[in-house]
């Protein structure tokens, strides 16, 4: 059954907290993470879980309405079958991740940023 996810912050590593987007599956609705503060921010995110043939793809808006796919740091959008990390920066407002095309899903997804 569908439900809504929105990012919660694991403080359990001091001084990393982490956003995480806990039991994805497709069909969830997904809210955005809304980012204070100004600058670019280095980042990374890691994708597990057991995929169900879906795709999870981390996105970005400035509006929090458009969403567009973000790259990693080397021009490739980031976007997972399987289990995976990716590293990038990021000056967007909002940031979250999609999940389409699985059956069976239950995807976590763990985002660290440093200013």
């Amino acid at each position: 059954m569908a439900k809504t996810v929105s990012p919660a912050i694991d403080t359990s590593i001091a001084d990393a907290p982490r956003h995480v987007w806990a039991e994805l599956a497709t069909g969830d609705t997904i809210n955005a993470l809304k980012l204070t503060g100004v600058g670019t921010r280095r980042a990374s995110v890691q994708i597990v879980g057991t995929f169900g043939s879906a795709t999870i793809k981390l996105q970005v808006s400035n509006d929090g309405t458009n969403f567009a796919d973000i790259k990693d740091i080397h021009g490739t959008a980031v976007s997972a079958t399987a289990a995976a990390v990716f590293e990038f920066t990021n000056a967007a407002v909002y940031i979250k991740p999609a999940i389409s095309g699985g059956t069976g899903d239950s995807v976590n997804v763990i985002l660290f940023m440093r200013d």
